[in-house]
């Protein structure tokens, strides 16, 4: 309890300190400025909100193609579920997470087991981490290439070998067994009624993650679209600099997209990213010669798509959540008997 405390209290530091550098960046940029090229951006502001049905699409293909082609759910219901998980994941605080374990819920609720739902997901949170990693290593690369700064390319690769060694062991902790890992070391310090069950659900859980890993060409097609998606969110950025009147290249959008998600995911703690991604913007678009007001109009955008889409997604998540509370429904258990585990080469 102490340790979560401790932890939380960290989360609400870092994220006053998010909101104090927001209003810093305002009050740098000027705020009347920001708001002038907001409003000439008009009604392309909502064209740029609509687009993000497109990587919303993209990443839920990244999803469906990890379940086994038998037991795969509806590829509307899993958009429907990406959509609620990915407004948990952006609007609540300290729940950089949190909508991943949501998405596992909800698929499970559709039908899926519980084991094979959080199997897919951690599989398709480990492969859009990889491959953003690329994607972040290609934005420094390009970004040293417009503008001749060539060390951001040698900090960036540093940096890329411990989130490559870190996803590495992720996926060998997988491979392995988390259970497994678990289990020998709770097994030490305490012992429970419930071992069983919860032994039972561990192992279903780690022969659902070995299942998902051994069918290859959905792990690649599954990367596939995760790396689509995030170059579909650098079109997203690429129509929001049209919006607001600036005369970039696609490969402008590809830079403050990969390095500004690169930023945002490394410093996850912070609820929202708040001011770390507006930081980002302005210190990478001033490298590529966007004034600081544009950028901040930029990221205020994003922000904007972020609150259009994630309200709705909290209000439709917590009336799901009401009405199985109300009705006396709950998640179903897992059942090692539900179906045979099946593997693929």
């Amino acid at each position: 309890m102490a340790s979560t405390r401790r932890l939380f209290l960290v989360i609400g530091v870092l994220g006053l300190a998010g909101i104090a550098l927001f209003v810093v960046l305002l009050l740098r940029s000027s705020i009347g400025d920001i708001m002038s090229a907001i409003r000439a951006a008009g009604w392309a502001i909502l064209l740029v909100i609509g687009f993000h049905i497109v990587p919303l699409l993209t990443n839920t293909l990244a999803w469906w193609v990890i379940f086994p082609p038998d037991r795969r759910l509806p590829f509307k219901s899993l958009v429907w579920i990406r959509w609620l998980g990915e407004s948990v994941s952006t609007l609540i605080p300290a729940t950089a997470v949190g909508g991943e374990f949501v998405r596992a819920r909800l698929a499970a609720k559709r039908g899926a087991a519980v084991s094979e739902s959080a199997a897919t997901v951690m599989g398709d949170v480990t492969l859009g981490i990889g491959s953003q990693i690329i994607f972040t290593l290609a934005g420094l690369f390009m970004l040293a290439r417009l503008t001749g700064r060539g060390e951001f390319v040698r900090q960036g690769f540093a940096g890329a070998l411990v989130g490559i060694a870190a996803i590495g062991g992720f996926f060998a902790v997988q491979r392995f067994g988390i259970y497994r890992i678990a289990h020998a070391l709770m097994s030490r310090l305490v012992k429970s009624d419930r071992a069983g069950s919860l032994e039972e659900h561990g192992e279903a859980l780690d022969r659902d993650l070995r299942d998902v890993y051994q069918r290859r060409r959905a792990v690649i097609a599954s990367f596939f679209w995760s790396f689509v998606t995030w170059i579909v969110g650098a079109g997203e950025i690429w129509l929001s600099l049209w919006a607001l009147g600036i005369p970039a290249g696609f490969e402008h959008a590809f830079v403050l997209e990969s390095v500004c998600q690169g930023v945002r995911a490394v410093m996850f703690l912070i609820p929202g990213a708040m001011g770390v991604q507006e930081g980002g913007f302005v210190v990478v678009g001033g490298m590529l010669g966007i004034p600081a007001e544009t950028s901040m109009a930029l990221a205020l955008i994003r922000r904007a798509r972020e609150v259009a889409f994630g309200v709705p997604g909290l209000l439709a998540w917590q009336f799901l959540e009401g009405k199985w509370l109300l009705g006396g429904t709950e998640a179903p258990e897992t059942s090692t008997q539900a179906r045979p585990s099946v593997l693929r080469s």
